[in-house]
C-alpha cells in the first residue's frame, strides 16, 4: 500500500526549514508534532544566505574587504551549524527519526525546494516572518515563493 492509500499517514516524509527565529521555532515544533503523529521522518534544512547584509555588502567594495567578508560568512554559518544542532538534538530527544542539511545560497526558496525533491519530502513546512501582506509585499516571502513553485504541500506555521 503505497502512503497515497493509507488515509492514516498522509506524509511519508517532512521537511521542516528553519533559521532558529522566533516564527521558525513555531514551524519545527509543528514540524516535529507532525513527524511524530504520523511516524514518519524529519529533513531539517537550515539555509545560510550566500550575502551578507547591507553593510557587509558595502564592505565588500572596500579594499581589503576579503577577511571582512570571509568572517561574516564563517560567523554566520556557524550560528546556523547551531541552529541545526539544537533541532536535530530536539527531534533525537523526541524518537523522531531527522537529517539535517546546512545549506548556503543566495535563494533560499529555491534552496528549500531543492532539498524537499532530493529527500522525497511531501510536506514542507515553514513559519511565516511577515505579520502582515504589506511587509511581506515589501519585502518579498520565501514561504510566498516556496508555496506557490512546490509541488508538494506546504504548510505556513503562525
Amino acid at each position: 500500500m503505497t502512503h497515497s492509500q493509507d488515509l492514516s499517514s498522509p506524509y511519508s516524509r517532512i521537511l521542516v526549514a528553519t533559521g532558529g527565529a522566533s516564527h521558525s521555532q513555531v514551524a519545527e515544533q509543528r514540524a516535529m508534532h507532525l513527524a511524530k503523529q504520523f511516524q514518519v521522518p524529519l529533513e531539517v534544512v537550515v539555509v545560510a544566505p550566500l550575502m551578507g547584509g547591507p553593510l557587509v555588502q558595502m564592505a565588500i567594495a572596500l579594499p581589503g574587504s576579503e577577511p571582512l567578508e570571509a568572517q561574516a560568512t564563517d560567523t554566520l554559518l556557524q550560528e546556523r551549524q547551531t541552529v541545526l544542532n539544537r533541532v536535530l538534538q530536539d527531534t533525537q530527544q523526541q524518537g523522531i527519526q531527522a537529517r539535517g542539511h546546512l545549506i548556503q545560497s543566495v535563494n533560499a526558496a529555491e534552496a528549500i525546494l531543492q532539498i524537499a525533491q532530493q529527500t522525497g519530502a511531501d510536506l514542507i513546512v515553514m513559519g511565516r516572518r511577515h505579520l502582515t501582506a504589506l511587509g511581506a509585499a515589501f519585502s518579498g516571502s520565501t514561504g510566498d515563493q516556496v508555496s506557490h513553485a512546490s509541488g508538494v504541500d506546504v504548510l505556513i506555521a503562525r
